[in-house]
Parts: C-alpha cells; sequence; structure tokens
C-alpha cells in the first residue's frame, strides 16, 4: 500500500486568506502585543515588539497578501530562514495533516509577494489554501533595512 505523503501545518487565517505554516517553523502563538513602528519600512511590517526578551518584526500576514488587516487579534512566532519573525493573522485554527499530493506548485504571479513565500496553493475543506514557504517570506533586503532601523 502507497503512502500519501503529508505535512503536520498550522493553519491559521488572515482577512479571507487561509494559510498553512509547516509545524517545523513554528516557536509559539500568543496575543498582540505592544509594538513599535519604524518610518520608511514596507506596509506589511507593523513594527518591532518585545518577545521572551527578543525584539522581533511583526509582519501583517493580511498586507503581505495584499489585503487589508482589520488589527490582527494572534502573532505566530515563526523561524523564517535563520530569523524569527512574528507573523500577525485573525485566528489561528489549529494543527493539520495536509495531504501533500492534493497542492499544487504556486503560480509564478505569486512570488511578487515575496520570492518563493507561497510554497503551494489547494483545497481544503472547500476553500483555497495557501501553504508558505517561511524561510523565504522576508526578502534578504528587507532584513537589512529593520537591522539598520531598529537594532535587531
Amino acid at each position: 500500500m502507497a503512502t500519501i505523503p503529508s505535512e503536520t501545518v498550522l493553519l491559521v487565517t488572515t482577512g479571507t486568506v487561509r494559510c498553512a505554516l509547516p509545524i517545523s517553523s513554528v516557536v509559539e502563538t500568543l496575543r498582540q502585543l505592544p509594538l513599535r513602528s519604524f518610518p520608511g519600512v514596507p506596509p506589511f511590517v507593523l513594527g518591532v515588539s518585545i518577545i521572551r526578551g527578543e525584539a522581533l518584526p511583526i509582519l501583517d500576514l493580511a498586507c503581505l497578501f495584499g489585503g487589508t488587516s482589520i488589527g490582527p487579534a494572534r502573532l505566530v512566532v515563526v523561524w523564517a530562514g535563520q530569523h524569527k519573525v512574528a507573523l500577525a493573522v485573525d485566528r489561528v485554527i489549529g494543527i493539520h495533516h495536509l495531504d501533500s499530493s492534493a497542492m499544487a506548485a504556486a503560480p509564478p504571479l505569486l512570488s511578487s509577494m515575496a520570492p518563493d513565500a507561497v510554497a503551494s496553493l489547494g483545497p481544503l475543506d472547500g476553500d483555497l489554501l495557501t501553504v508558505l514557504q517561511l524561510s523565504h517570506i522576508v526578502p534578504d533586503d528587507l532584513w537589512r533595512l529593520l537591522q539598520e532601523r531598529g537594532g535587531l
């Protein structure tokens, strides 16, 4: 009997977008915290918060997808490559075992958001699911900018 490839993910929603974050990259979830904003950063960077003694950039996942945030209620701290960031989301749904065979590679059109940030797309419960590749969600030039502005 053949095994179906699967991946364990954390499902979150932001605006009308449902996203899957690889559970291996998730550090923790928590409520929205006070943050300090910085001028001159892209609109999807809400600012920086101190989380467990670390200054972490807070990225608005709705804005990253071109939508408008209604004030995220939760933060999901993830590893984005070698750095930690907090993703501001509306809701954390929970852990899900995703059937990878039902997912398709993301079309090139989506790479304008952040190169290779969308790993795949597919259906889940009659809705579109976007699987993120977190190591590519923050471009290197943004890391440099955040370090210059906030000492991250």
